[in-house]
């Protein structure tokens, strides 16, 4: 990336650390001396160690956790196989929208129809009125752990305490929130938790982790998956790595490993406090320019949102672009349950990183304020 590029989009894809890259190169440079299969043979046991870093990330046993390409083939694959019985499945106004159409495509021929959840006049979740809802009709909850346009925190452990009926799955997806904040699936309680690595967590694009609970896999019916080093389907020791396929991209497996170390070396409660750090001054900067927050006033996760004048936002755009500075316009589509920015209002998302000064939040704002 050129230096003198502002890159505040991390919630995008975050900018990976020079080890990663490295860890790649070098594998690269490996395989191309001895081969594909001696070099892949020659790392086997780091990448065993993969899956035991990423299980321990998440506080999960390592033969409960698969690797999958994206937070959507993950989540896609595992929702697909849940055996869903109901008429509702519960998703909160923030919910990604390829989460909601698939669980559209998946619920409507079962007759099912999607809630949405009620939620206070602050935008939180009502969990009082979410625990008085669930009856024996609904077939899952789904809903993010930190939403994606408006970087809210949601209460994933307190919805995932409640008392719900047997039939009834919790899917979480953790996207926006791994490597940016503490995350245990056992504090959860969720019976599905997947995420993308390449945000927070830094790593290479093509790298998430799949977390299925055991009892959930047992009742799973997932589409067969030809892997000599998974479970095969119907054998009796269920193994959540029937969702991933033999073959993987090696030097991406690598580093993930190394993006997990990464953030291990700092800690995550280290990382979290920057992030946070560097929120509240996008917070600050983005009262003294006169705009309207769209996220919470206090940082709730890295993301903030606001809105710009929708006659403004052309000439914004330009001015950043010529400044080099990355920022995202996020689209209505991508959270299509939540009301849409009023008069003609564009909503802008600023998700700062580890690697960011707050002189680079200070340039994105003196641009806007140019120009408005």
């Amino acid at each position: 990336m050129p230096p003198d590029t502002i890159y505040l989009n991390a919630a995008s894809h975050g900018l990976p650390d020079e080890s990663v890259r490295r860890r790649i190169l070098a594998y690269l440079q490996r395989e191309a001396e001895v081969g594909p299969v001696r070099s892949a043979r020659e790392v086997e046991q780091e990448i065993a160690s993969v899956r035991t870093k990423a299980a321990d990330l998440i506080g999960a046993p390592a033969g409960d956790v698969a690797f999958a390409q994206t937070t959507m083939t993950g989540w896609s694959a595992a929702v697909a196989a849940l055996p869903l019985k109901g008429r509702r499945i519960l998703v909160t106004p923030d919910e990604w929208g390829e989460c909601a159409q698939t669980l559209v495509r998946i619920g409507t021929p079962l007759g099912m129809r999607l809630e949405v959840m009620a939620a206070t006049p602050d935008g939180e979740i009502d969990v009082a009125a979410v625990r008085a809802s669930l009856e024996d009709d609904v077939a899952a909850i789904s809903m993010p752990m930190v939403s994606s346009l408006r970087g809210r925190r949601l209460p994933v452990e307190e919805i995932g305490a409640l008392p719900r009926p047997a039939n009834c799955f919790f899917i979480v997806d953790g996207a926006q929130a791994l490597g940016q904040l503490p995350v245990d699936v056992s504090e959860i309680g969720c019976d599905v938790f997947a995420a993308t690595a390449r945000k927070w967590l830094r790593s290479a694009r093509g790298t998430a982790l799949l977390y299925v609970r055991p009892s959930a896999l047992e009742r799973m019916d997932p589409v067969p998956v030809l892997d000599a080093s998974a479970h095969p389907v119907g054998s009796e020791t269920p193994d959540v790595r029937r969702f991933e396929s033999f073959d993987f991209v090696v030097p991406l497996r690598l580093a993930l490993g190394a993006a997990i170390d990464v953030v291990n070396a700092h800690g995550i409660s280290s990382v979290h406090e920057t992030i946070h750090a560097h929120a509240r001054h996008v917070r600050s900067r983005v009262g003294k320019a006169g705009l309207e927050l769209a996220s919470p006033p206090e940082p709730q996760s890295g993301i903030t949102s606001f809105l710009l004048p929708g006659e403004a936002m052309e000439r914004v755009s330009r001015r950043l672009a010529e400044r080099d500075i990355l920022v995202k316009l996020p689209s209505p589509s991508d959270e299509p349950l939540r009301t849409a920015p009023a008069h003609g209002a564009v909503l802008m998302r600023v998700s700062p990183h580890v690697y960011n000064a707050p002189a680079e939040i200070d340039a994105l704002f003196d641009e806007i304020e140019t120009v408005l």
